[in-house]
Parts: C-alpha cells; structure tokens; sequence
C-alpha cells in the first residue's frame, strides 16, 4: 500500500515519489543513482529513442518519395453483356492499356503509363512521380480478340490514385477490372 503523509508518499524500496507543497516532482531510483526531475528523466529515457527512430525513418521515407507507383488491374471480355465481371467471363491476354494523368489546373493529359495484359488478364504498369494535383485514370486501348473489341462504356476506365499525401504507405495500387463487350 501507499500511505500519504505530509505530500510524502512511498509505494516501493525502489522508487519513491516525493511531493513538495508546489507540487513538483522528483524521482529518485537505484538506477539513476540520484534524485532527478521527471522532465529530464524523460528527456533522458527517450531522447536515444528518438534518435534512433529519425535514423531509421528518414531513409526509408526518403526511398519512399523516389519510389515508383505500381497500378495492377485486369481486362476481360464481357461474353454475356452484362457490365460486371461473372462466371462465364474470359479474361484478355494481350490486351493494351495505359495510364492517363490530367492536371486539375491546366487541364492538360498525359500518358504516364502503358502496359500489355499477362496471363489472367492481368497488368502492371510502373508510375514515376507523385500526381497529388492530377486525375488519373486506366484506360482500355485495345483488344486481341476479333469478337471482343467493343469497350464497355461502365467498365472502360478505372480511377487511379498516385499520391503519397493521402495516408497509404504501400506504392503498390488496385484499379478496378476493365472490360470489353463479346460481339
């Protein structure tokens, strides 16, 4: 227990806080080897912490800034004309898309990106730079298959975000699947 008498109180051998009637505290501990103020026993404690953690995280936030952004996404063909992928869907090998960024103030695009779709229909495309101020979106260039050449007006683009100022730490991105109508 802890007993309080004159501001004094002593809840182990260890440590004892003592009060004074301004009420300042001071912390006295065996492995501090004397009395010191709770303001430099912290200054203390977490100073080595800080900085350890300003040595380790700068460099891995400044990797981070050079860090190129990855899109992933997928293409198929919409064999039943519905709009949305289902079982029957086929995805596309083979086919083109990119990555197109326009700036909210000169409204000017840009192509940042291009892929070709891989086994599953699926691509990847590489991203240099931060486009906080810019709309981008995955756009459907073109499709290998004869019979399936039409884009799906719902399902032609895809948002992207490429900014780091938005709170996500992974520079890997999803867009949503893109398709084409069967003939």
């Amino acid at each position: 227990g802890c007993t309080v008498d004159d501001y004094v109180c002593s809840p182990t051998p260890a440590t004892s806080l003592h009060f004074s009637r301004r009420f300042s505290i001071v912390l006295k501990t065996h492995w501090l080897g004397s009395s010191t103020s709770m303001s430099t026993f912290m200054a203390r404690s977490y100073t080595p912490l800080l900085a350890v953690m300003c040595v380790l995280l700068l460099p891995l936030a400044a990797m981070a800034a050079g860090t190129p952004f990855h899109i992933e996404g997928c293409v198929y063909c919409d064999t039943c004309r519905f709009g949305f992928e289902t079982i029957l869907t086929k995805y596309i090998t083979g086919a083109k898309v990119k990555i197109v960024c326009k700036d909210s103030v000169t409204l000017k695009s840009e192509v940042v990106g291009e892929a070709v779709t891989g086994r599953r229909g699926r691509y990847r495309v590489a991203v240099e730079g931060d486009r906080q101020d810019q709309q981008c979106l995955a756009v459907l260039v073109n499709s290998p298959i004869s019979n399936c050449q039409f884009p799906d007006p719902g399902r032609n683009t895809a948002t992207v975000i490429l900014t780091r100022s938005n709170g996500i730490a992974s520079t890997r991105h999803f867009a949503n699947a893109m398709g084409f109508f069967r003939d």
